[in-house]
């Protein structure tokens, strides 16, 4: 009789702990003999079925954590021993603070993967209930979701600095050979501007390099024994150095723009800069009634995106020449790339949803995780121990049933399987002594957390305390990590200076320091995992929002909106703050419009609470942030460097075409915001359908050219 799937499943995992079991259960180990005879499950296959399942067994335990070793004795087999010394989780005593800290760490990865690790090794670290009565988290903003392909592959090599083997596509869309892949030693995997990068040491260009994982083709190879000559991460080497490198935030790189704006208009100009009194180097204004503003330069090219999207309202003064340049090569490049009919292009279909699923090494990893917790605290609650686990009680109430048929080897301790009550609202396992409390964080899963208490510390929060908590609360945990010697640190010297494979290549919309990133002023060491929390908003305006969506605070709000350039004052009962990669937006039942609306932070000037106390509102159960009454559908390419930015979009249907741009067909809110999208990305972004549409855009960008070279000319 064939075996379903969810059989098998099961089966493995009372094989894998039945292996555990049997191993820590002894001081002496087991040779591989021995383990066949013993443990059910094994000794039924042949031999090569046997190796084959049992290193499997052997690499998911090592992966979990558990701290396996060969021992060879002298005139005797090899045996496989558990150092029970190192297996088990240590209990740290943190602080209130750092228990805040913990919590918040839960909700900062947008990765499916990660979140999940991290909320598990959280949930055996903290009791959720524990962290203080002052803070629920309800003021955290929730993370859109998302899953980078190959993402766990670069964040496991980092952490043992492994050689990986990859096809990879350029910024500029050229393509690595096929019998030439890729070979970089992995330094560290880095989220940066909303988008995550692999940096290492590539062994055939002898240098630095980094890699946007998303560019990553086909499935990484691991190549081991490889890159012996290849350095390390050096002892030096610095990540907020890239940061700025590949934002231009660097010193020195920033400076004033001065911009001309058309009456009433570009308020996004108007919000960020102040008005300035023109000069005979400002050359003529573009009509009656523009007004001179000056800004910060925003940082990489930000400076395009602000012109492109207020493309014919705002445009630069004749007093920087380089800046005129820039901004009328951009907006050529638009007009030039809606000049004429577009190509044929592939038929569109329904995009593949991507989804995490959860596979044997997180389900080992929970059904040990239930037995530790409940040894350790001698007993928990069902309540307790899903808010730990992140488990609904129906998954919950299933582990408990699967845990029935686990424990010793039946083979060797008849009778010795785990005793658990499933129906009682008391969590016990019995014949469970050998596991005492919850096994020890993966090397990955503590490296993991420690980036995300990194970026907890980076961000604005209505309590003080929480940023140096996090601080404190990773300097712990690496510590308890440098205690069973893996730091994944090195000393090595550090190599002469590379580059990337994506000169000037960024996230497409990225907010400059002043904007408020790196909110807590706290700087990531060099780790293998390191994120940096890049979001564009005013760092006082989040901690009003946070408080106020936390104490259900009514807000008194003005706000800029950027395709209809108007300025509206609102009133706002807060519901949630939303984060989506570098974006920060505030869902809430707007009293003006009476209905909930969405608000991008960056765009709201000031804010200040009422003084009101609202009734709660349940939470949306799923985070849209794309306008549901959109006005206008069309197909547009995106280029290869920065078709990522669809995704914000919901796409209904795509394709992709021969030069990797990504097609796609979506709902916009009207003309202007099509004409915005492609005047921000200069040429990026395509519009090939509907032909009356692609002519406005074309349109647009002449006659903004037009009017920057008249102005310029007199």
């Amino acid at each position: 009789m064939t075996s379903t799937p969810g059989e098998r499943e099961r089966r493995t995992s009372e094989r894998v702990i039945a292996l555990l079991m049997l191993l820590i259960h002894t001081r002496h180990g087991y040779t591989t003999a021995q383990i066949r005879r013993h443990v059910e499950g094994y000794a039924e296959l042949g031999d090569e079925a046997f190796e084959k399942a049992f290193q499997r067994d052997r690499a998911l335990l090592e992966d979990i954590g558990v701290p396996l070793s060969l021992e060879q004795p002298e005139d005797a087999d090899a045996r496989h021993v558990v150092d029970a010394s190192a297996l088990l989780l240590p209990e740290i005593d943190f602080s209130g603070a750092e228990r805040r800290a913990l919590l918040h760490a839960r909700e900062v990865w947008s990765e499916t993967r990660l979140q999940t690790e991290v909320m598990r090794a959280v949930g055996l670290l903290v009791d959720p209930g524990s962290a203080g009565e002052a803070d629920d988290g309800l003021g955290l903003p929730r993370v859109v979701q998302r899953l980078t392909p190959n993402l766990e592959v670069f964040l496991d090599a980092a952490v043992e600095q492994q050689v990986l083997a990859f096809g990879y596509r350029t910024a500029a869309g050229a393509v690595s050979p096929q019998d030439r892949p890729r070979r970089v030693r992995i330094w560290s995997a880095l989220e940066i501007g909303g988008a995550w990068y692999a940096a290492g040491w590539d062994l055939d260009r002898q240098g630095e390099r980094l890699f946007r994982v998303s560019r990553v083709i086909g499935r990484p190879e691991e190549l081991p024994g490889t890159g012996s000559d290849a350095p390390a991460r050096p002892a030096d080497w610095n990540p907020v150095e890239i940061r700025d490198r590949l934002l231009g935030q660097g010193e020195g790189l920033r400076d004033r723009v001065r911009l001309w704006v058309a009456p009433g208009r570009g308020h996004s100009v108007r919000l960020r800069g102040q008005a300035v009194t023109p000069t005979a180097q400002d050359g003529a204004a573009p009509g009656e009634g523009w007004e001179l503003w000056e800004t910060d330069r925003p940082a990489h090219d930000g400076l395009v995106q602000l012109c492109g999207g207020l493309m014919g309202v705002v445009q630069p003064s004749a007093a920087d020449p380089d800046v005129v340049a820039e901004v009328l090569a951009a907006w050529r490049r638009v007009a030039e790339v809606h000049d004429g009919a577009p190509p044929p292009h592939p038929e569109l279909a329904k995009p593949r949803q991507s989804r995490y699923r959860q596979g044997q090494r997180e389900r080992v990893s929970r059904l040990l995780d239930i037995v530790g917790l409940a040894n350790r605290a001698g007993g928990i609650t069902k309540v307790e121990l899903a808010d730990r686990l992140e488990l609904s009680p129906k998954a919950l109430d299933a582990d408990l049933r699967d845990l029935q048929y686990c424990g010793l080897p039946e083979r060797l301790f008849p009778g010795w399987l785990f005793d658990v009550d499933a129906e009682s609202d008391v969590v016990e396992v019995r014949q469970a002594v050998d596991l005492p409390a919850p096994i020890r964080l993966s090397l990955p899963e503590a490296h993991r957390l420690s980036a995300a208490l990194d970026t907890v510390a980076q961000m604005p929060h209505a309590d003080d305390e929480v940023a140096p908590a996090a601080v404190t609360a990773a300097a712990r945990i690496r510590q308890v990590l440098a205690d069973v010697g893996h730091t994944g640190a090195t000393t090595s010297v550090r190599p002469s200076t590379g580059g990337t494979d994506d000169p000037g290549d960024a996230a497409a919309v990225v907010p400059s320091a002043a904007d408020g990133g790196g909110a807590g002023g706290h700087e990531p060491p060099a780790t293998p995992v390191t994120s940096f929390w890049d979001v564009h908003a005013d760092q006082d305006t989040v901690r009003v929002l946070m408080d106020a969506v936390a104490r259900h605070r009514v807000v008194r709000l003005r706000y800029h909106a950027l395709h209809s350039d108007r300025t509206t004052e609102r009133e706002v009962e807060p519901v949630q703050l939303v984060q989506s990669g570098v974006v920060l937006y505030l869902q809430g039942h707007c009293r003006t419009a009476g209905a909930m609306r969405t608000f991008r932070v960056e765009r709201i000037s000031a804010v200040e609470p009422t003084g009101e106390i609202a009734k709660a509102r349940r939470r949306p159960k799923k985070t849209m942030l794309t306008p549901v009454d959109t006005t206008l559908e069309a197909v547009l390419a995106w280029h290869h460097r920065i078709r990522d930015l669809a995704d914000d979009y919901a796409p209904r249907l795509e394709a992709q075409d021969a030069d990797g741009r990504r097609l796609t067909r979506l709902g916009l809110l009207s003309e202007d915001a099509a004409i915005a999208l492609a005047g921000m990305h200069a040429g990026d972004v395509e519009v090939l359908e509907p032909a009356e549409l692609r002519q406005a855009v074309r349109d647009r960008a002449l006659a903004a050219l037009r009017r920057l070279e008249t102005a310029v000319r007199l």
